[in-house]
């Protein structure tokens, strides 16, 4: 059986992008900017990216992932389950450092942190994730 990390991949892209249209039709109804604060946006953002992925963990044993029609790469629950962790890891470490850089860094470090940091994890981190995990994937 090949394993297709780049399936895994895609699949982690299509989940940020339904999850920010979510949380854009939830900042419509809730106004979260004034909730929250402008600065620490972000932060709640990805927090909560966190708790929705170990929330949807619980009712669906792979992660939330495999709702993107994952059956179809046939992999085992056990590569699910750790690339599910390994992204609940990336949001809970965005989210801490950007708190931690929110408070100890200028705003010039913030920005560039928020703009070329942050994306350089989320393009990159899951792609090496996905291959880590499927490379470890046993074949029959």
């Amino acid at each position: 059986m090949k394993v297709y990390w780049w399936g895994m991949y895609w699949r982690y892209l299509a989940s940020i992008a339904v999850m920010l249209l979510l949380v854009a039709l939830i900042d419509a109804q809730l106004d979260l900017v004034s909730l929250v604060g402008v600065e620490f946006l972000p932060i709640a953002f990805w927090g909560f990216m966190a708790v929705f992925f170990i929330f949807t963990g619980i009712f669906q044993r792979n992660g939330f992932l495999y709702f993107f029609w994952g059956y179809k790469l046939a992999l085992s629950n056990k590569v699910w389950l750790q690339f599910n962790a390994m992204l609940v890891f990336l949001f809970v470490a965005l989210a801490v450092a950007g708190y931690i850089i929110n408070e100890i860094a200028s705003a010039n470090n913030l920005l560039y942190y928020k703009l070329y940091g942050q994306m350089t994890l989320l393009i990159f981190y899951p792609l090496f994730v996905a291959r880590f995990v499927a490379k470890h994937e046993k074949t029959s």
